[in-house]
C-alpha cells in the first residue's frame, strides 16, 4: 500500500487531524509522489488500511523530514506552515482539531490561491457522500460561557475562513437539520394537537427550533441525533419564559408546559 492511501484511508478513519496531519495530506495532493503520474496516487482512493497498525503507522511517517518526496511538495508545506502561523498562531504542529476545522481551512487556502481546488473537491465530497452526508450544522459549546452554544450551517462554517481562538477552543458537534420531532406515542392518552391544539403545538415546535438554532438561550443546547431531545438545564416553565423572552411566543404557558417534554428534556423540576 502507497503511503499515499495510508493518508487517504486514515483521514477518513479520524475524526480529529493533527496539523502535522493536515500538511501531509494537503501536500500530497499536490504533487504526485516521486514525480509519478500514476494513478495510483490520484487523490480518489477506495483502499483501506489492512489494520490498525498501519494507520497508527501513518505518524511515523509524517513526522519524518524525509517522506518530503520533493521540492515542489516541499515548498506546498512551507507556505502552509507560514500562512497558518501568520493567520492562526494558536494551532501548532501537534494541535488536534474536528476535521471540518481544516476542511474550513483548507477551503481558505484554495481561496487565497495556495492550494488547488481538486483535491479539496474530491477529497470533500468523498467524506460527504460517506461518513459527513447527515451532517447539515456545526454546533459550538463554549465553555467560558456555561452552557453557551452557537449553530452554524455547515456551509456558511466552511466559507468562514481561519477559525478564531476561540472556536478553536470550542467543544463542537456536527448535527443533522432543525427537524419536528416526533411525538411520544402513549395509547393511554391523548394525542399532544387534540390536548393543545394544532395551531399551540405548531408554535411551540417552531418556537423550540427557533431557540436552539439562535443559542440565545443559556442552558438549552441542541440534541445531535435525529431522535434525541433537545435539553435544557431549568424546569419547563423557565425554559416558556426564556422563550417568549428571546424569541417569542403567544401560547399560554400551561399549554407550553403540556406539550415541551416530548421536544425537550428539562434537568431541573
Amino acid at each position: 500500500m502507497t503511503k499515499m492511501k495510508i493518508l487517504e484511508a486514515s483521514s477518513n478513519v479520524r475524526k480529529y487531524w493533527s496539523c502535522e496531519f493536515f500538511i501531509n495530506l494537503v501536500s500530497k495532493y499536490e504533487k504526485p509522489i516521486l514525480g509519478s503520474i500514476d494513478s495510483e496516487v490520484a487523490p480518489q482512493i477506495k483502499q483501506k488500511p489492512n489494520s490498525l497498525n498501519e494507520v497508527l503507522e501513518l505518524h511515523g511517517m509524517t513526522s519524518n523530514p524525509r517522506a518530503i518526496q520533493s521540492k515542489e511538495e516541499f515548498e506546498i508545506r512551507r507556505r502552509v506552515e507560514e500562512i497558518l502561523t501568520h493567520e492562526a498562531p494558536s494551532i501548532k504542529q501537534q494541535t488536534s482539531l474536528h476535521k471540518i476545522f481544516w476542511y474550513r481551512i483548507w477551503f481558505f487556502l484554495v481561496l487565497q490561491g495556495v492550494l488547488k481546488k481538486d483535491g479539496f473537491i474530491e477529497h470533500y465530497a468523498s467524506w460527504r457522500r460517506n461518513g459527513g452526508s447527515g451532517y447539515f450544522e456545526v454546533l459550538f459549546f463554549f465553555e467560558s460561557q456555561a452552557a453557551y452554544q452557537k449553530s452554524i450551517p455547515i456551509d456558511v462554517f466552511l466559507l468562514g475562513g481561519i477559525p478564531s481562538k476561540e472556536e478553536i477552543e470550542a467543544k463542537i458537534e456536527l448535527a443533522e437539520p432543525l427537524i419536528a420531532r416526533p411525538l411520544i406515542k402513549n395509547k393511554n392518552k391523548r394525542s399532544l394537537e387534540k390536548i393543545v391544539g394544532r395551531k399551540n403545538l405548531e408554535d411551540i415546535v417552531t418556537s423550540i427550533d427557533k431557540a436552539v438554532a439562535s443559542g440565545k438561550i443559556a442552558g438549552l443546547v441542541k440534541a445531535v441525533e435525529r431522535n434525541s431531545r433537545h435539553k435544557y438545564s431549568g424546569n419547563r416553565n423557565e425554559l416558556y419564559r426564556d422563550i417568549v423572552k428571546h424569541i417569542g411566543l403567544q401560547t399560554k404557558e400551561s399549554m407550553f408546559v403540556r406539550a415541551v417534554s416530548d421536544f425537550v428534556e428539562t434537568m431541573a423540576k
